[in-house]
């Protein structure tokens, strides 16, 4: 069934990350060359859900599961709404300015047992080129509503 119209004033929807800036917004000022353009912290996004809205995977860089994400990586997050817990599903560390480690785009299937996104990271021992560079690539895991498990890169 499709969805019509939300009222958002009915208090629809529900915020499930309340995190501290990573840094303050800041308007952009000047023109042309040396124009500094806008900054807003773009510290949780990428979000998705699960048919019955249960299940929301993200993107963050805020430290949502104590001790999880203390580099301020962009980590991969599922929020369980039944049970109001954020699993963290990946943990990577930048260690090189010149090959910064990302996660993005997640997708959850729609009934949330499987989850897709985009990495650099090596998540799986063989996403290095020996020069400890890493391509975009492609994972697939499932989850239980706890745990994920059966992580893997999806090959051809």
């Amino acid at each position: 069934a499709d969805l019509g119209p939300i009222d958002l004033s009915a208090g629809t929807f529900t915020r499930i990350t309340s995190t501290p800036a990573s840094r303050a917004p800041s308007p952009g000022s000047g023109s042309g060359a040396s124009s500094i353009p806008p900054f807003i912290a773009d510290d949780n996004r990428d979000a998705t859900i699960t048919d019955n809205g249960q299940r929301i995977a993200f993107i963050s860089t805020r430290d949502l599961v104590p001790g999880g994400n203390t580099d301020a990586n962009p980590e991969v997050f599922i929020f369980n709404r039944s049970t109001s817990a954020f699993t963290q599903v990946t943990t990577t560390t930048t260690t090189s300015l010149n090959n910064p480690i990302f996660s993005s785009n997640p997708s959850l299937s729609g009934d949330g047992s499987v989850l897709t996104f985009i990495s650099n990271a090596n998540l799986t021992s063989n996403n290095d080129d020996g020069g400890g560079l890493s391509n975009a690539e492609i994972y697939v895991a499932n989850f239980n509503g706890t745990t994920v498990s059966g992580l893997r890169q999806a090959e051809r």
